[in-house]
């Protein structure tokens, strides 16, 4: 199943490609709480075709009735739903939050397209970009990130090493997963150390609990270090397999990465 964003995207150019106009849509920041994440992709055509998602529905229907009434006539402009203070904001986002979304409106050009066609290419995963709107003049462009995109390769290195030396950035889940204390403990030393968005380690809750100590008493690791590592790793799903197991420590890396509580799941 295709993520939305990228259906979003490849709908997008098809439509500029017929020769229609394209609004698009990227909720660039929230407030409070929200649907969906900033980033978040919608594109509309002149036929009042639709794509995407920015809320749960409410800013969706007021947004197309905008775009039928002719608004959005500049090339790119910037509106808040959820501010009673702001025009039209009396739209209330189901969760009480407030949104900002950047609107472009695209014309169907081969400039346009270009540019869909590099976006459908991030994230299709084959590069990573910065993407850049001109809120003035409504120019776009994009430069490659400097940071390492998902990648797998093998390292015939300590894992510890390996962190030490630079490897882990904050867009880096450090998962260790050996059995051996001797090699996940060093690893654990390590990651506290490092920007790591997520750091968890395999083992029973005994043997997490011994972990615990030995990281604290021979490590030097305060609480405040220990607090960051997930042990044992991943949710209490009741996995017994490799591929439950797998699925455990994913799903509990994207809730950390969602900032969602694990009393909230």
């Amino acid at each position: 199943m295709q993520h939305l964003d990228l259906q979003v995207i490849r709908r997008a150019l098809e439509w500029s490609t017929a020769g229609q106009q394209v609004w698009l849509c990227t909720v660039l920041a929230t407030y409070g709480s929200a649907p969906r994440a900033p980033g978040s992709l919608l594109a509309v055509n002149t036929g009042g075709q639709w794509i995407g998602s920015l809320s749960g529905g409410c800013v969706e229907e007021d947004f197309l009735e905008r775009v039928a009434e002719g608004a959005f006539a500049e090339a790119v402009s910037v509106v808040r739903y959820g501010d009673g203070e702001a025009p039209r904001s009396h739209v209330s986002l189901p969760c009480g939050g407030m949104l900002d979304v950047l609107v472009e409106r695209l014309e169907p050009d081969c400039v346009v397209q270009a540019h869909l066609r590099e976006l459908q290419a991030a994230l299709l995963g084959q590069r990573r970009l910065i993407r850049e709107v001109d809120l003035a003049s409504g120019a776009r462009s994009v430069f490659a990130d400097s940071e390492q995109g998902v990648r797998v390769e093998i390292r015939r290195q300590l894992p510890s090493v390996f962190i030490a030396e630079g490897g882990c950035h904050s867009d880096t889940a450090v998962v260790a997963l050996t059995h051996d204390p001797r090699i996940d403990d060093l690893a654990m030393m390590e990651a506290v150390r490092t920007d790591a968005f997520y750091i968890g380690v395999m083992g029973s809750m005994q043997t997490s609990q011994k972990r615990v100590e030995r990281l604290r008493r021979i490590g030097g690791l305060g609480e405040v270090e220990l607090a960051r590592i997930h042990a044992p790793i991943g949710l209490n799903l009741g996995s017994k397999t490799p591929a439950e197991i797998a699925l455990a420590v994913l799903a509990d890396i994207l809730r950390i990465r969602s900032g969602i509580a694990r009393d909230r799941l």
